[in-house]
């Protein structure tokens, strides 16, 4: 196993977790304007359906490849929660306090 397996499987669970993170914030963004139930559900067996491939073939592939993969998503939710709470404070800061 090379470091660049490693750094590819690492790539593909940070990737991952960034098309989750954005599909999430797309979904919560619409709930207030009548989001229909299936695209709800359909987000969701997406995310699921792409995290759980990707640390399945990981795991697959090698024990390593999958905990690559497995820390690629975790250190890419971490950044993405972090990055996303930035910003929404900056955007709150602009409008001014809520009543």
């Amino acid at each position: 196993m090379t470091a660049l397996t490693v750094i590819l499987w690492f790539l593909a669970g940070v990737a991952v977790e960034v098309v989750n993170t954005f599909s999430r914030k797309w979904t919560v963004e619409r709930l207030g304007q009548h989001l229909a139930l299936g695209w709800v559900a359909g987000g969701y067996i997406l995310r699921l359906a792409m995290t759980s491939a990707v640390l399945v073939l990981g795991f697959r592939h090698q024990a390593i490849s999958g905990a690559a993969a497995l820390m690629g998503y975790i250190c890419s939710r971490w950044a993405m929660v972090l990055w996303l709470y930035r910003r929404v404070g900056r955007e709150e800061d602009r409008e001014g306090p809520s009543p």
